[in-house]
């Protein structure tokens, strides 16, 4: 698969106004074959903290387990995507290492709301660092 297809990708997440347009880029090269064959499951804490937390943040879930997570790398790159599952909502996200950037869809198995969220990492680390409360259910910041 050509890595053009990627940094792509990349760069309509970075621009997009429209989390659709996002998507849509993202579905259109998961549709081929060969992207998913190169994609390999991997475990990777910092994405699993990511998703885990600002699936909590959203869903209002407090300490609850995300239930499953599938993390695929694309290709021995930065590109991480997949699934995941908890009750009654099931999403997908992606997230490019090399920008801390990345994006996450929930839906509810009710046939309710779809839930975008952005994802930016800042790392921060020291005796000062802390999770910063959700400002609504817009913005989720892990500090």
């Amino acid at each position: 698969m050509d890595q053009n297809a990627i940094e792509s990708l990349k760069k309509t997440l970075l621009e997009a106004k429209e989390f659709s347009v996002v998507w849509s880029v993202f579905f259109d090269l998961s549709d081929k074959p060969l992207f998913m064959k190169e994609s390999k499951r991997v475990k990777h804490s910092a994405v699993e903290q990511i998703i885990g937390e600002i699936c909590r943040s959203i869903l209002n879930k407090g300490n609850a387990d995300i239930g499953k997570l599938i993390i695929l790398r694309y290709a021995n790159t930065e590109f991480y995507h997949g699934l995941l599952a908890t009750r009654g909502v099931a999403g997908s996200f992606m997230y490019f290492e090399s920008v801390d950037t990345g994006m996450m869809m929930l839906n509810r198995a009710d046939g309710g709301e779809c839930l975008f969220s952005r994802i930016n990492v800042i790392p921060v680390s020291g005796p000062g660092s802390y999770l910063a409360p959700s400002q609504g259910r817009d913005v989720h910041a892990v500090h």
